[in-house]
């Protein structure tokens, strides 16, 4: 059921202000923001209304994700299908791959990427993960200053290195300039 909104000189309902919140992106939202703020304190709504107002036409944001896994038993590749699900129920194009089906030159054209990684044996990346992260880790892996990323990373604790593909990861990746969304989750 879609609520209505009342005010004196407007009326919405509540699908309006979620499309406002969540379809718009920050740049929008703070035009809108600022341009509202001007109309309150500078004359009344009812003032406004026959008035035309020219809004800038900017394309919708749309955010596109890369979502890469490298598992040994599944868990890593189900997590990241799961993800993959809720941001696109947020909007979000997504992309959900295999590291092993990755090249590390396709990193330049991600803006956000997702890691879920496991670590094997005494701290091994996956076997179809061991290509990607040993470029990953060369001399030759690329600067990423325009990506953003999160890592999770999954383990066992009775290993002593508890996580360690996941960590190496998150650490690499900055080293080479990307901007971290989260801290890692281990």
């Amino acid at each position: 059921m879609v609520k209505q909104i009342q005010h004196p000189a407007l009326t919405f309902d509540d699908g309006f202000l979620k499309k406002l919140t969540t379809e718009l992106s920050g740049e929008q939202q703070m035009w809108l923001s600022g341009f509202l703020y001007g109309i309150s304190t500078s004359k009344s709504p009812a003032a406004i209304a026959g008035e035309a107002v020219a809004v800038p036409e900017t394309p919708p944001l749309v955010r596109q994700a890369t979502i890469l896994f490298g598992s040994q038993s599944g868990n890593a590749k189900g997590v990241a299908r799961q993800l993959g699900e809720r941001l696109e129920g947020t909007g979000w194009e997504v992309s959900v791959e295999d590291m092993a089906d990755f090249s590390i030159k396709d990193l330049k054209k991600v803006k956000y990427l997702f890691v879920a990684v496991s670590t094997y044996g005494e701290g091994e990346p996956p076997a179809g993960a061991e290509e990607f992260h040993g470029a990953l880790l060369s001399k030759r892996a690329p600067q990423l200053n325009d990506l953003k990323f999160a890592v999770l990373a999954l383990g066992d604790k009775s290993y002593v290195n508890y996580c360690q593909t996941g960590i190496e990861f998150d650490t690499r990746l900055e080293a080479l300039g990307a901007t971290r969304l989260a801290d890692r989750g281990d």
